[in-house]
């Protein structure tokens, strides 16, 4: 399964859901039910990015919470008006940008666990060499 960062488009086919309006409010509801903290957890993201982009090297970084901010308060707003609404198709795009905010989280999440393996794998060689070389410093005393 490719990881594809862009929401799942609504196709024709998605839009002539015959589902019931009263169907698709009650799914809405469920999901509404956590609204809140979608949107403090997207504010959230959005103020350390922005915190993040006012040093040297967080700015390199800072993109990535921002946007994963900016996708969390999308889904909220879908929710929202999923539900008021009830049309499907507006359900399928909240859950669509729900989804790009796990797989966003998901790669982030992957590249970093990598990256501190290699950190790991780094230091101990190191660590090995220094330790190494004063073992053989210390034989020659």
């Amino acid at each position: 399964m490719p990881l594809d960062p862009t929401p799942a488009p609504v196709s024709a086919d998605t839009a002539s859901l015959s589902v019931p309006r009263e169907a698709v409010r009650r799914f809405a509801a469920a999901l509404h039910a956590g609204r809140f903290w979608m949107l403090l957890v997207g504010w959230l993201l959005i103020v350390g990015g922005i915190m993040d982009a006012l040093s040297i090297v967080g700015i390199l970084f800072a993109w990535l919470p921002i946007w994963i901010g900016v996708v969390l308060l999308q889904a909220a707003g879908r929710i929202a008006e999923a539900e008021r609404n009830g049309e499907a198709v507006t359900l399928l795009e909240a859950l669509g940008r729900i989804r790009l905010y796990f797989v966003i989280l998901g790669v982030f999440v992957l590249v970093m666990m990598a990256l501190f393996v290699l950190s790991l794998l780094l230091f101990g060689s190191y660590l090995g060499a220094m330790m190494s070389a004063a073992m053989l410093h210390g034989s020659r005393m």
